[in-house]
């Protein structure tokens, strides 16, 4: 991996500096500073529902990922599995994309999310049953929730940019890059939290990578891995359900956006 990034770290940003221009061509006014920028952003309703929706379930993702291995080994006894496991659930998210893609199509990207969330969520409250013998219905657990994380990484993707032309359409501005910087940090920030909450509360519960665990420390694990996520995740439905940026509505902002930029470009007042 470090030789990789290494070598086609500095290849990728030179082939970015040479065809990605640095406006796009279709700005439709000046640059504003980034207080300015912040404050939209603080009255941009449907970002700050959707980028907390997000946190909650990336929260829930990365405790997941975070406790995945001590699960596996500790709670399913099942190590040597362990890889195939994550290979499995990464390749159903994969292979799920374009099934996310027609159904988002056909009911609407956040309900399409948050059918999504519910179904995962209910599917993995199997997991904290689960005991050495029944690592089975643990691939079937893998399986069931992993083309969740594709939806999760597409449409919610998807929204983002759909909010960012709320705030194009009120203030004449092409702020997205802000918009992408926040949700970046947002993503690192749910990874951060997740590790630094689980791993402390494993480690006041007595739990160790060598050696036998207390009882406590197997129960805050099976908690954290399988009852925790799941309820965040309903935390994050219960926020996006009644999300207000439906297909329609977005392609009447679009159709609005487009009008500014042609008048604009006939000379018009700007907006």
């Amino acid at each position: 991996i470090g030789i990789f990034v290494m070598i086609g770290l500095p290849l990728a940003v030179a082939v970015m500096f040479r065809v990605v221009p640095e406006t796009p061509p279709d700005r439709l006014n000046g640059h504003h500073g980034w207080r300015e920028g912040l404050r939209t952003i603080r009255r941009n309703g449907p970002f700050l529902r959707l980028i907390s929706a997000f946190m909650l379930n990336s929260l829930a993702q990365n405790l997941s990922a975070t406790l995945f291995y001590f699960f596996v080994d500790f709670v399913l006894q099942g190590r040597a599995v362990a890889p195939y496991l994550l290979l499995a659930y990464f390749l159903a998210g994969i292979a799920a994309v374009p099934l996310w893609i027609k159904l988002a199509e056909r009911f609407g990207k956040h309900r399409t999310w948050a059918a999504s969330m519910i179904f995962s969520s209910l599917v993995f409250l199997v997991a904290p049953f689960l005991g050495p013998s029944d690592i089975w219905l643990f691939w079937i657990v893998v399986l069931l929730t992993g083309p969740s994380l594709g939806c999760d990484q597409i449409l919610a993707s998807s929204m983002q940019a759909d909010v960012v032309d709320i705030d194009t359409l009120r203030t004449g501005q092409q702020r997205a890059g802000l918009y992408f910087a926040l949700w970046n940090m947002v993503t690192k920030l749910a990874g951060g939290l997740a590790a630094g909450i689980a791993l402390p509360i494993l480690g006041l519960a007595g739990f160790t990578t060598a050696g036998l665990n207390p009882p406590l420390a197997i129960i805050a694990l099976v908690l954290l891995y399988g009852v925790v996520p799941p309820i965040l995740r309903l935390a994050s439905v219960a926020i996006i359900w009644r999300y207000p940026i439906t297909k329609p509505r977005h392609e009447r902002i679009r159709m609005m956006i487009e009008r500014k930029k042609a008048r604009l470009a006939a000379g018009g007042p700007r907006p």
